[in-house]
């Protein structure tokens, strides 16, 4: 029997494996604009999402989700970058849920996103106004 304690599913899809180059190819987007979402660019903008292990420039399963979430919200469903780094931000101080994209409370319809918490449907950034589901 191994003496290594077996990972939990979370914790392996936490851990880095996947180049930048190599996840921008499964989610069919340039390395440029998906590094530019892990790294940030220096004067400009900081990171959108965190990376798994800080200081380690490969990408997890999670990071990729994440990447691939915040991908259909621009596109998919035209959200703008600032109101992503706004929902972001609101989620993280009020509801201390620090990676909102990977949460399966997030709902998303045509420039607008959500937070799903019990019974609720919050929209987002805008002061947590509650809204009734649809």
């Amino acid at each position: 029997m191994s003496t290594k304690a077996k990972r939990t599913a979370r914790e392996v899809r936490e851990v880095p494996a996947y180049a930048v180059a190599e996840a921008a190819r499964y989610l069919s987007m340039p390395p440029a604009t998906l590094r530019s979402w892990f790294a940030g660019i220096e004067g400009h903008f900081a990171p959108v999402i965190k990376r798994a292990l800080p200081g380690d420039s490969r990408l997890s399963f999670s990071n990729i989700v994440a990447a691939h979430v915040l991908r259909a919200l621009r596109t998919k469903h035209g959200i703008s970058m600032p109101y992503v780094r706004k929902a972001l931000d609101y989620v993280q101080r009020s509801y201390s849920i620090p990676r909102l994209l990977v949460d399966p409370g997030l709902r998303a319809a045509p420039g607008r996103m959500f937070l799903k918490r019990y019974a609720d449907l919050v929209e987002l950034p805008r002061s947590g106004q509650h809204v009734i589901e649809q």
